[in-house]
């Protein structure tokens, strides 16, 4: 919230069914800590994606990536929206199955064979 305004844009990452995909956003290098992390280890940088768009009150969405430094910031977004359309995908793909309320070890799907009657 106290990122200065001229530190978003708005960028396009790619064109849509009707229009082109934009958002206002910024992107700043962050390094992530955790309480387990050693403390004799600096973490490496990270990105840290805000997506804000000027309608709204607040930010409404982050993203966190390992990508390079150099890594433009039309394609950080653009991957980081391409990720979400699988993850949006794959629970799709699960509830066709039948398969939305199975979950195992470490969020991987468990696969089962449907009963013929």
């Amino acid at each position: 919230m106290q990122l200065p305004s001229r530190r978003f844009h708005t960028v396009t990452w790619r064109e849509g069914a009707n229009a082109a995909l934009s958002s206002r956003l910024a992107a700043i290098r962050v390094h992530c800590t955790s309480r387990a992390a050693q403390p004799a280890v600096t973490p490496e940088d990270e990105w840290l994606l805000i997506e804000w768009p000027r309608e709204e009150a607040e930010p409404t969405k982050y993203f966190v990536s390992t990508l390079p430094a150099d890594t433009p910031i039309k394609e950080l977004m653009r991957l980081a929206k391409l990720r979400w359309r699988i993850e949006r995908d794959y629970q799709e793909l699960k509830q066709e199955l039948g398969l939305g309320h199975f979950e195992g070890l470490a969020g991987a799907v468990l696969i089962a064979t449907p009963r013929c009657a």
